[in-house]
């Protein structure tokens, strides 16, 4: 094993919170996760990098289990964010996703969820280490 390995997976970790889906959105999550409660911000992180990490690993592992390579999350994830990207740029694609996502999530079972404590803040942030998974995989994958 190479011996910078580590200490370069841990650069390229904190290099990819400079991604222009994940900075934006630092300052409201860890200002929301430090008003809850004092142990609130490491839940949140705790939260994020479990699921992001597991998510990440079922993932390649199953890709793998079914003979792809691992490339092909990597494609998609890239396709995800060029799809996201035209429903930000162009209104009209921007609208007809939306209502569609509607459609999708009001079939879900409505779940009111308390702001406050850990609990909370480990659940923001596992939805959150899901959601940068596509924004942010390729990168660490890569490095």
């Amino acid at each position: 094993m190479d011996t910078f390995a580590i200490p370069l997976a841990f650069a390229a970790g904190i290099l990819s919170l400079l991604s222009p889906c994940v900075l934006p959105m630092i300052p409201v999550v860890a200002s929301s996760a430090m008003r809850s409660s004092r142990k609130g911000i490491i839940t949140l992180a705790l939260g994020l990098s479990l699921s992001f990490a597991f998510a990440g690993t079922v993932l390649t592992f199953a890709l793998i289990s079914l003979g792809l390579s691992p490339e092909v999350l990597r494609y998609f994830s890239a396709t995800l964010l060029l799809i996201i990207a035209v429903a930000i740029l162009i209104p009209k694609a921007g609208d007809w996703l939306t209502i569609k996502l509607s459609m999708l999530t009001s079939r879900l079972p409505n779940h009111q969820v308390d702001g406050e404590g850990v609990v909370t803040q480990f659940a923001v942030g596992a939805s959150l280490g899901l959601v940068w998974l596509p924004c942010v995989g390729p990168t660490l994958g890569a490095a």
